[in-house]
Formats: C-alpha cells, structure tokens, sequence
C-alpha cells in the first residue's frame, strides 16, 4: 500500500537538508534520491498557469506561495520522521498520484513491425484501449 504525503519547506535548501537528515545520497546541483520504496514529486513553488496576452505573448503565471513544495508517496515503509515537520495538508491539492493498480508494461508496435519495440508505455491494467492502442 502507498502511503501519500505532502511537504512544504522554506526552500530548496531545507528539503535538501531533511533529506540529508533522512539519510538520502543527495548529489550537488541534482534532486536527492530516495531510497526504494519512496517516490517524489518536487513542485517547487505554487504558480498559477500562464497566460497568453493579446499580442499571443505568454505571460508568466502569478506566484502563489514561494515555499518549496515537494509530494512523497511511500511504499511499504512509514514516512521518515525527517520529513515530519514539513508535513502539510493542501485545502485546494491540484496533483496527486494515481497507484490503484500496478503498472504494466505494453510492448509498442508499428504497422508492419512484427518486434517489440524499443519504446515501451504503460498503462493501467484493465484500462479500455484508446485509438492508437
């Protein structure tokens, strides 16, 4: 089972330290990496869509909150007590993970081709194919 949490830090600086805390490999000018069993998804700061104006210039999306914001999912281990303090519950979440059923990969063919390809895509077992699958 998956175990989702979301975390609000000052900064990048203060997640990278948590998860030096937490025991992460954390490389210089790279994102930590998690051990098995935990998966990140790193927002960053909250900023709403862009916009596009009359002259089909985009314009940049307002900042909302410039806290750092990172997502965890945890699988078969508790979320580590580093993170503990960081822990927030969104009023209005806009992403979330989607683990209902284990991924399977399905092997992508061309017309003609009788080999596996070398791209794979996953879906969902039990999904309703669409056009192109």
């Amino acid at each position: 089972m998956w175990i989702t949490t979301c975390h609000r830090f000052t900064n990048r600086a203060e997640f990278l330290a948590a998860c030096q805390v937490a025991g992460w490999t954390c490389p210089p000018g790279q994102d930590p990496e998690p051990p098995p069993g935990v998966a990140l998804d790193i927002l960053g700061p909250i900023v709403n869509p862009p916009e596009v104006a009359a002259g089909g210039m985009p314009i940049p999306g307002e900042v909302v909150d410039p806290r750092y914001h990172v997502n965890f999912a945890w699988h078969g281990r508790e979320p580590d007590l580093a993170f503990q303090a960081s822990l927030v519950v969104p009023a209005t979440p806009s992403r979330g993970w989607d683990f209902t059923t284990p991924l399977v990969p399905i092997p992508s063919f061309t017309e003609g081709q009788l080999s596996h390809s070398s791209r794979t895509e996953f879906r969902v077992e039990g999904d309703i194919p669409g056009p192109n699958n």
